[in-house]
């Protein structure tokens, strides 16, 4: 008895870890307990597929390509174009503008032009809308402006007047994308009115439009004259007008509607004052807030002596004309533009007062517009004033 209960003491010593070997077969059974901690390194073998799951991160990468979204940024570009063709109603040029390549690569060119006879009784603004819808109809790839009214990016030269043709108008172009200057004029050519026509046409590199660069303005007045005057009298009578000193000649003044049909009156001059800058406030030389050239000067005259560069006087008949006993044509090259812009009718009309003649114009042909290179008068198309 006293040995059993001996045993069972032993045997509960056994299960707190003695050494006795009924409490070894309690230890294994204790080290089973160890087995749910293998389990538990299956369930860190599964953490190690958690691992693998760090290939999914990559996967995430991935993803970044995606928000990387060239291409859906591009398709947007895409879209811009197709509105700025909707802008222009070139629904057919859609396929050519949705590459990239042509948008990145734009261009302007620089046109000369010639107004006829048919279209000589238009003003400057229905000129500037025959060219809008013609280079509509042509679908060449002109620049518009941004806004709720987009206007194609077109420069023209010096505004010609009612009346005048003229074999040498300016414009320039600026194109969204590049294109050979020959099949731009070839294709607005097609769509023109019959009295304007692009004779050249040349890629302009330089940032100065041609309404900026414009100077000098050449032109043949084709005159008549009633006091029997020959060719002799008629040049040295030319040659006397060039020499003078001071050239004096109403200058134009804004008409109300009490001085319209006062024009041939009072020819228009916009000329600079004695500093070489612009009357201030845009106003006419002699009128409040500009200067007046020379102190005898009246306040509604002004001085063209320096707008005056050459002048001569041939006979119409030198241009196989019809013969005219009283006919002259009268060549001069005079300051156009923003600086000083003399006009044809102040011209001859000075001349018939200081030259005690009365040319009467019959007719007015401009022959070129120009610019001032460095002191020189240059054609707007040289090198360089195309920025070559």
């Amino acid at each position: 008895m006293v040995f059993k209960g001996e045993a069972d003491n032993r045997g509960k010593i056994n299960s707190n870890g003695n050494t006795d070997s009924e409490g070894n077969i309690d230890s294994k059974v204790k080290t089973g307990k160890q087995g749910k901690t293998w389990q538990t390194g299956k369930a860190g073998e599964t953490g190690n597929a958690g691992k693998t799951g760090n290939t999914g991160r990559t996967g995430k990468t991935g993803r970044m390509g995606k928000t990387g979204n060239g291409g859906r940024t591009g398709r947007i570009g895409m879209a811009g174009k197709a509105n700025m063709i909707g802008n222009k109603g070139k629904t057919g040029d859609a396929a050519n503008t949705g590459k990239a390549g042509n948008v990145d690569n734009p261009c302007s060119i620089r046109a000369r032009f010639t107004r006829g006879e048919e279209l000589k009784y238009i003003s400057h603004l229905d000129i500037a809308r025959a060219f809008q819808r013609a280079l509509r109809r042509s679908r060449v790839p002109i620049s518009y402006s941004e806004g709720f009214n987009p206007q194609p990016h077109v420069v023209f030269g010096l505004p010609l007047a009612v009346g005048v043709t003229s074999e040498a108008e300016y414009a320039d172009f600026r194109l969204y994308r590049y294109m050979e200057p020959g099949d731009f004029m070839e294709r607005l050519n097609i769509e023109l009115p019959q009295g304007l026509k692009l004779c050249e046409t040349k890629i302009k590199r330089s940032k100065e439009n041609i309404m900026a660069g414009i100077s000098f303005a050449s032109y043949k007045i084709y005159v008549h004259s009633s006091l029997g005057m020959g060719i002799g009298e008629a040049r040295k009578k030319a040659a006397e007008f060039i020499k003078l000193e001071t050239i004096m000649v109403p200058k134009e003044e804004k008409q109300g509607k009490e001085k319209r049909g006062r024009a041939l009156e009072n020819p228009g001059i916009h000329a600079e004052d004695n500093t070489g800058k612009n009357n201030t406030g845009g106003n006419y030389a002699g009128e409040e807030g500009g200067k007046n050239t020379g102190q005898s000067m009246e306040k509604n005259e002004v001085n063209i002596k320096s707008m005056v560069h050459k002048l001569d006087i041939e006979e119409r008949a030198a241009e196989g004309m019809e013969e005219d006993a009283g006919g002259f044509i009268i060549s001069a090259l005079v300051s156009a533009g923003s600086r000083g812009n003399l006009k044809p009718a102040a011209l001859v009309s000075a001349i018939n007062r200081y030259m005690k003649t009365d040319f009467q114009i019959m007719h007015v042909h401009r022959t070129g517009l120009f610019i001032e290179d460095t002191g020189k008068i240059t054609n707007p198309l040289s090198p360089r004033a195309l920025g070559y």
